[in-house]
């Protein structure tokens, strides 16, 4: 199916497939399968989604990633798009620096689980060992997120969210093993799976609610948002369960 892609408004991005509104390396300003979440998202008719992903080779003109043309195009975009909209870098440059903060959530990972290990085998409870490693995980995190709102450099920013999802991966490795520290086998996957909806949900509202947050480049609300999560989440450990050890049934 030919579309003119000019007859369409690309002044701005819609959703799945959308308008890279950076210039591409040509300078120009040209149609795109970039993702750019706006305030009023609205989906490409399905003729215009697959003429755009043919005139790209299937590959995200912003990232380079392939795409699927049956799947959704589920890409996270927002560190780019933060370093283009408040630093204004270009595709190269955002390249070279855009690695840093996964660098910092695989190390979280490998960390927090072998640190949760090392206390084990010092001598803590899991109760201990589990809440307070995701304890340091969110005190990781949530003055970063201060930090992020005022970071004085682009280089700067980019540890700075490194930092972060390395508290992040710390937490989340052993909030992940709650499910199956407190219940038993016929228990954890059904937990899990609720756990796992709550946050899809999540990201589902944040999704909705940071673009609206982040309207003009202004990211110091997104952030905000960030802080009073690891606040909530320590209020969940601590508060919400009082010991992490198995539950026993209630019996009458």
């Amino acid at each position: 199916m030919e579309i003119d892609l000019l007859e369409v408004d690309f002044t701005r991005a819609y959703t799945i497939v959308g308008v890279n509104e950076l210039p591409a390396p040509s300078g120009d300003f040209e149609p795109s399968s970039y993702i750019h979440p706006t305030q009023d998202r609205k989906s490409f008719p399905k003729g215009l989604r697959e003429s755009i992903f043919e005139k790209d080779g299937g590959q995200c003109s912003y990232c380079g990633i392939t795409l699927k043309k049956e799947g959704p195009f589920d890409i996270d975009h927002i560190i780019p798009i933060y370093l283009n909209g408040v630093y204004g870098m270009d595709v190269k440059t955002i390249g070279i620096y855009g690695w840093v903060p996964y660098v910092g959530a695989m190390l979280g990972a490998w960390f927090g689980g072998l640190l949760a290990q090392n206390r084990i085998k010092a001598g803590w409870d899991v109760n201990k060992t589990r809440k307070w490693v995701i304890t340091l995980g969110c005190l990781i995190m949530f003055p970063s997120f201060f930090l992020l709102m005022n970071p004085g450099s682009p280089t700067m920013a980019v540890i700075i969210m490194a930092v972060i999802l390395f508290g992040f991966q710390t937490s989340i490795g052993n909030v992940q093993t709650l499910p199956s520290d407190l219940f038993n086998k016929d228990t954890v996957g059904t937990l899990a799976g609720i756990a796992g909806m709550g946050a899809k949900l999540g990201a589902f509202g944040l999704t909705i609610l940071v673009p609206k947050l982040t309207a003009g480049d202004n990211y110091t609300p997104a952030f905000f948002v960030g802080a009073a999560l690891t606040i909530i989440a320590l209020i969940a450990v601590w508060v919400l369960i009082p010991r992490v050890a198995p539950v026993k049934p209630t019996t009458k």
